[in-house]
């Protein structure tokens, strides 16, 4: 019934600044539902009511977190302009956060601390609402493609680089991008999460890098220590190159992942996982290796260099 009167206000424009609504049941559970101090504010702004109207007060511990324990008016009851609203929460207040020496109650002809304490409550609680509000100004949902926008910037990546159908699932990666890097179930759940493509092999190949023009020695002079400070050859070692083999996928994946920009893409995606100081190399497993090429049939194994090859081995 609140629900439905609600509807009916926002459909006329009219809220509880203009004339007297109902005041809705907060302390009803129903259908294993309960109010908490969050929903409650919610659903009162709904109306039209504003926060300085609506005083919290804290119940202490024994109900569900943040429970609606008692409301003033009660259900049904007409809310003026003017009225005020007071919610009673489960929960300790300040003056249980407080040390115990300072814990002192009041008497009849002065308040003590808990009484002065319990007057921060209402703010405090308010705060606490309006700072979780906010969090739905990054709520990363499906649906929700602005609040993944900004979750993703908060990471310092830019979302128009991304395709606006992988904002979700890079949304959702991007906390954990410190586990999954340089993992292989981290290449995995990226390549399948955000390029639907799946992993064959990661495998290290050795690294080797030319040396410059210039650096020659000779024997018997500086520098001439074999295994030291000099080689055989114009190369040395250097840091392993990554061999990441993508597949199986289709021919017409592969082929479309060929195009500048499905490569600038696949690009993105590697750099999420892939340490900084590795080179890598990209390679497909196009079709089933099992399969008989077919002469004629590109699909059915029959593109030389791509998804068959000429020789036994």
């Amino acid at each position: 019934m609140d629900l439905e009167y609600r509807k009916d206000l926002h459909e006329q424009g009219e809220t509880a600044a203009d004339r007297p609504v109902p005041m809705p049941a907060l302390t009803r559970p129903s259908h294993g539902f309960y109010h908490t101090a969050d929903s409650a504010l919610a659903n009162l702004a709904a109306l039209g009511i504003k926060p300085d109207r609506i005083s919290v007060r804290k119940a202490g511990p024994g109900w569900a977190r943040s429970r609606v324990i008692d409301q003033s008016p009660q259900p049904g009851q007409p809310i003026g302009p003017a009225d005020g609203i007071e919610l009673t929460v489960e929960g300790e207040g300040l003056f249980y956060a407080l040390p115990s020496g300072m814990r002192e109650g009041g008497d009849e002809r002065s308040a003590g601390i808990d009484q002065l304490a319990s007057l921060l409550d209402d703010p405090l609680e308010k705060l606490g609402h309006f700072v979780r509000e906010g969090a739905l100004y990054f709520d990363v949902q499906p649906d929700n493609m602005p609040g993944c926008s900004r979750w993703i910037r908060l990471f310092g990546l830019e979302p128009d680089d991304w395709p606006v159908s992988s904002w979700y699932p890079l949304a959702v990666l991007l906390p954990s991008l410190a586990e999954l890097a340089g993992r292989e179930d981290g290449f995995r759940a990226v390549l399948r999460d955000l390029l639907h493509l799946n992993l064959f092999s990661l495998s290290f190949l050795p690294g080797e890098c030319l040396l410059s023009e210039g650096a020659e020695t000779r024997l018997a002079a500086a520098l001439c220590t074999l295994g030291f400070d000099s080689v055989l050859g114009r190369r040395k070692e250097d840091t392993p190159q990554l061999e990441i083999v993508i597949g199986p996928v289709s021919l017409d994946d592969y082929q479309r992942f060929q195009t500048d920009t499905m490569r600038q893409q696949l690009a993105r995606v590697l750099d999420l996982v892939i340490p900084w100081n590795l080179s890598r190399s990209v390679k497909w497993r196009v079709g089933d290796a099992a399969t008989a090429p077919r002469l004629g049939c590109p699909e059915r194994n029959a593109v030389l260099g791509i998804n068959s090859w000429m020789g036994s081995a």
